[in-house]
């Protein structure tokens, strides 16, 4: 029962869907409002695999991973970072990816689609 020292999480639906987007694409983007279940879906999704690294951004982590990216991302397997914002130099050293910030915040879909299109677009033709 909740509140008894259990956790219940509402079912994901979404972690079919990015585990899909991870069969066949390098970088999948998980983007919503502040506590909404961004990096519970990112973990549900990662338990799945048995070839993953995940990442917290905290101060230290964030500080470390800016000074050497190219170290930072030198895995094979599933890379899930959160909180990237806190070390962009890290979009930079992975391979044809790119940090693009686009102060619209969560509803960047509805308040700046001709600039969050501008900015996807040639990435996903590419």
């Amino acid at each position: 029962m909740p509140g008894q020292g259990t956790l219940e999480l509402f079912p994901r639906h979404a972690a079919a869907m990015v585990s899909a987007a991870l069969a066949d694409t390098r970088v999948v983007v998980i983007n919503g409002a502040r506590q909404v279940g961004k990096s519970t879906l990112a973990e549900i999704t990662a338990d799945t695999r048995g070839d993953t690294r995940t990442y917290y951004l905290d101060d230290d982590l964030a500080r470390s991973a800016a000074a050497d990216p190219a170290s930072f991302v030198d895995f094979d397997g599933l890379l899930v970072i959160d909180e990237i914002q806190r070390a962009p130099e890290i979009a930079g050293a992975v391979a044809d990816a790119r940090l693009i910030t686009i102060p619209a915040g969560h509803r960047v879909h509805s308040r700046a689609p001709d600039q969050l299109l501008a900015e996807v677009v040639p990435f996903l033709i590419a």
